[in-house]
């Protein structure tokens, strides 16, 4: 009979371990109120299993068995749906859930990992990939696995959790036993993204540290001391050269190299701060500070790649900076680096889920995106806020409109109009809707600044060309329409509109081959006919001998 392992392997469970015999070892679940959340964690991935074709009764049985801890059924429940869906990241990642929890720990590492292969950012795949490592006894994969992912992904606030846990049970394992100061430093991690009265009783039950507190050596400098002095006082001047005179005697004191390298910031003097700055993280790699100052260097000078490196590693050292987290958004979005935006917003809004703001740029990018799916829950719950965000109900206008919901999309602007005019990403839809009303010059006004922002979005070119057309304003039609037929040449309604706009002008040579062309390549539109009467009309008259 299998052993049952319904309690084990989850998140935030894990306490102590104690050898046996030597190479064996076996973890004390003595800490379990979080079982419970992590536990809902799983059952919630479940219950959000998309649709599937090839049997939605059979992912209900599925989510059912897991919801009642029938692991072992629900695995062969979603080993089925995997079979008839092998390319499905989320089915893998319930397989290898519900293997992690029925205790094959060898089949959930090959279905998280190709989970991961999928969907290189799925977050709780990664955090149960490390658990399913930790079963194995295989501490040092799951440590390189937490480390590495937390380099690119430090609010990751799970993984901080799980590796925290992990140096506790390293310590615990080595012969003697260390200090378990690198379990604190991830339990502080996790603990400055989120309060939770639980960790703080854990991180304070720890040793005291092993080590004495960063820089402690400066402040028994009495030339640092009167340094610090001078500068508080605004002598500015006799303050560098305080610094400067103690750092010729001691080029170690990393707190007297920063401070000078402040002075030299204000002073514009980059050179000098750049090079103090380095001398700070060459001497204490932890110096969250002096990395954020080097970014801010490093953008000043359009060194993006390395203000983005360095603006992770303050975010490594101290997740809670929120300066430094908006940022290397700002450094991401000049980048247009889209998919590294996306996985930080989420990683910050799983656990300030209240930060409206944040949710909203979140937003904007999962549409630029195409993810149509997850921007939807992500501003549906605001909805229903009071009072409600009138930017919210124009997304969502938007999205209902890009998903064919035509009367769903009108509801929603005809309430935000109401309130506000719409945000710039919503304008093209928004515009749709003006044109509904009869509105049509708000309409073309709306796509106009659109495009200034977005003059290569094809679509929107041929909604404001066809709109300005029909307002009179061919000169300006013709224009997008162009622009429109050399961005996307295969679209043959274009031959059309741009044959119309041209008769508008009075350009009839032009309008009957742009015409002709629409006939020839579309002979059975349903428009056909009539555009065949028009060519007529255009056509000259044979000259009579």
């Amino acid at each position: 009979m299998p052993r049952d392992h319904s309690n084990a392997w989850l998140p935030d469970v894990l306490l102590t371990v104690k050898l046996q015999r030597e190479t064996m070892f076996k973890i004390k679940y003595l800490y379990t109120p979080f079982k419970t959340m992590v536990t809902g964690l799983l059952v919630c991935a479940a219950l959000s299993l998309p649709a599937l074709a090839a049997d939605l009764t059979l992912a209900e049985q599925a989510q059912a068995a897991f919801q009642a801890k029938s692991y072992s059924q629900a695995l062969a429940l979603y080993l089925g749906l995997l079979a008839d869906n092998p390319g499905s990241a989320e089915l893998h990642y319930q397989v290898g859930s519900a293997a992690l929890l029925s205790g094959d720990a060898v089949l959930a590492c090959s279905h998280l990992q190709k989970t991961l292969e999928l969907a290189p950012d799925h977050l709780f795949a990664l955090n149960h990939l490390g658990l399913a490592f930790i079963q194995l006894e295989d501490l040092a994969a799951a440590r390189r696995l937490y480390s590495q992912t937390l380099l690119t992904r430090p609010l990751a606030r799970e993984l901080w959790f799980n590796l925290g846990q992990l140096e506790l049970i390293q310590s615990q394992l080595d012969s003697p036993a260390s200090a378990p100061d690198a379990a604190r430093a991830a339990w502080q991690r996790a603990l400055a993204l989120k309060r939770e009265p639980a960790l703080e009783k854990k991180l304070q039950a720890l040793p005291p540290l092993a080590v004495s507190p960063a820089f402690e050596p400066a402040a028994a400098l009495s030339g640092y001391r009167q340094a610090v002095a001078l500068e508080e006082q605004g002598k500015t001047a006799a303050a560098l050269g305080a610094y400067s005179q103690l750092l010729k005697t001691h080029p170690s004191c990393a707190p007297a190299a920063f401070r000078r390298a402040r002075i030299y910031l204000a002073a514009q003097n980059w050179r000098g701060a750049l090079a103090d700055l380095n001398q700070v993280i060459q001497q204490d790699p932890n110096h969250a500070a002096a990395y954020y100052e080097r970014a801010r260097l490093a953008i000043r000078s359009k060194n993006l790649v390395s203000a983005e490196a360095d603006l992770y590693h303050v975010l490594w050292l101290r997740p809670e900076h929120d300066s430094a987290r908006g940022l290397l958004l700002q450094v991401l979005t000049a980048q247009n680096q889209g998919a590294q935006l996306v996985v930080l917003l989420r990683d910050y809004l799983r656990f300030r889920p209240e930060d409206e703001s944040a949710r909203l740029q979140l937003v904007h990018w999962e549409l630029k995106l195409n993810h149509r799916a997850e921007a939807w829950d992500l501003l549906a719950p605001l909805a229903e806020s009071k009072p409600v965000n009138a930017s919210v109900l124009h997304l969502l206008g938007k999205l209902a409109y890009l998903n064919g919901q035509k009367s769903k999309a009108e509801a929603f602007f005809a309430q935000a109009f109401a309130i506000a005019p719409p945000p710039a990403e919503a304008l093209p839809e928004a515009a749709f809707w003006l044109s509904r009303q009869g509105r049509a010059g708000e309409a073309l006004k709306y796509l106009e600044n659109y495009l200034k922002t977005h003059p290569r979005d094809t679509q929107t070119l041929v909604a404001a060309g066809i709109l300005a057309s029909q307002q009179g304003q061919s000169a300006q039609a013709i224009a997008w329409l162009e622009q429109a037929q050399k961005q996307a040449p295969g679209q043959r309604e274009l031959s059309k509109y741009l044959g119309l706009a041209w008769l508008k002008q009075g350009q009839k040579e032009k309008a009957r081959s742009a015409i002709k062309l629409y006939l020839q390549q579309n002979p059975a539109a349903a428009d056909a006919p009539a555009l065949q009467e028009l060519l007529k009309t255009l056509t000259p008259a044979p000259k009579s001998n």
